[in-house]
């Protein structure tokens, strides 16, 4: 108990102080700088983009990508970015939408360290158009910060909507605003991409990322166990051995055998991970030819980071009992559901609700409209419904019914 209440003052401290800041600076917030900073995107991304903009049934899913907090001020709280899934099998070329605040002076000048003026002025708000590849290795490698994925449930209309309402923010910063360390932050900017686009709009005023997954799950969006793309030191760490291994072998020219040595997993982890200078010229290349030779090798280093492709099913609202039923085969090794028993019954309805429903009730009831009192709780209290409710309603009622 010790751990939580010491993590509860700190938070509580923490937001006394924060409340303090702007008598502290005079009691009033400077006007907003103006609103120039020009979007970083990466040429990759633009080309993926109008792939899934001239095809958008290739865009899959939906997913935020939550990263670990640190002890910075800045960082406290997390960080998140939202990820665009297509259906190439490749995760690091899908394109991630990356909002962060722009730490210069209104003559251009960058503010070094950690600074308490983005709690009590506004800052320009940048966003990064990239890939999975450059922004999720930039945290695992460089920053060390686990990356927490989220799948977020919607209907192809709602992927369709966020599409367009993306490229607007990209391209109007009148549109995407200043931020605000509370609310018009990275998670905040995200929200009302996804308001606009018909998902339901959050109650709360202030977003905070280390949030993102509980406020999923609240609202019914996310009732999936999320997964962690790992970081840079745990994976080097594991690969180490058979690295050394290799390059070895290769030193005693032992060829063949270094290539067979060497692992695809580990060859992966050195070409992602390892900079270029640490890699002796022909064990850059045995590592070359051992991930582009292998047969389905880009799957096996997606799955090795963590980022293994779900089921597209699974980023869907089911709107048939077909749909329903398969995803309950999927799911029914992760939730342990053996039968249509009472008991299974509710560990799925408390799983698929992100364990915020009243489980009193699910015992009171005892009628044909069961099902109906379950799924109409889903995140009432929590949101402003918008396009959504019908469809997240729907779904919840037919997954009740594909698991008894």
């Amino acid at each position: 108990m010790k751990p939580i209440i010491s993590k509860i003052w700190n938070l509580a401290v923490f937001s006394a102080l924060l409340l303090s800041l702007p008598l502290l600076a005079g009691g009033a917030n400077p006007p907003p700088q103006t609103l120039d900073e020009e979007p970083v995107i990466e040429q990759d991304a633009i080309s993926k983009l109008k792939e899934l903009m001239d095809e958008p049934e290739r865009f899959i899913g939906i997913e935020i990508l939550e990263a670990q907090g640190t002890k910075e001020l800045e960082s406290f709280f997390g960080h998140s970015v939202i990820r665009l899934v297509d259906n190439d099998g490749d995760a690091f070329n899908d394109i991630v939408f990356n909002f962060y605040p722009v730490m210069k002076t209104e003559e251009g000048e960058e503010v070094e360290g950690t600074s308490f003026k983005a709690f009590i002025k506004h800052y320009q708000l940048g966003v990064e158009m990239n890939t999975f590849q450059n922004i999720g290795l930039r945290y695992i490698k460089h920053y060390g910060r686990e990356l927490y994925r989220v799948p977020v449930l919607s209907t192809p209309e709602n992927r369709r909507k966020l599409l367009l309402d993306i490229e607007k923010v990209i391209n109007d910063p009148e549109l995407r605003g200043h931020y605000t360390a509370m609310g018009n932050n990275c998670l905040g900017v995200i929200l009302d991409a996804l308001r606009r686009s018909g998902f339901p709009t959050p109650s709360r005023h202030s977003f905070l990322p280390a949030g993102t997954r509980s406020y999923f799950k609240d609202v019914g969006l996310s009732p999936y166990p999320e997964t962690t793309v790992y970081t840079a030191d745990a994976l080097l760490a594991k690969h180490a051995q058979n690295l050394d291994q290799a390059e070895s072998l290769l030193m005693q020219e032992k060829f063949e055998k270094a290539l067979n040595t060497l692992s695809v997993e580990s060859a992966w982890v050195a070409l992602s991970l390892k900079e270029r200078h640490e890699i002796p010229d022909d064990f850059y290349e045995m590592i070359l030819r051992k991930t582009f030779e292998t047969e389905g090798s880009v799957r096996i280093r997606d799955r090795m980071f963590g980022a293994a492709a779900l089921d597209p099913m699974l980023y869907s609202l089911c709107s048939s009992m077909e749909c329903a039923s398969a995803q309950m085969q999927t799911l029914r090794p992760k939730m342990k559901i053996i039968a249509p028993k009472a008991k299974d019954t509710k560990q799925m309805v408390k799983m698929m609700r992100g364990e915020f429903v009243d489980e009193k009730p699910l015992r009171r009831v005892r009628t044909p409209q069961r099902s109906h009192n379950l799924h109409k709780k889903v995140a009432s209290k929590f949101v402003e419904w918008h396009d959504l409710r019908d469809d997240i309603e729907l779904h919840y009622e037919l997954l009740y019914k594909a698991a008894r």
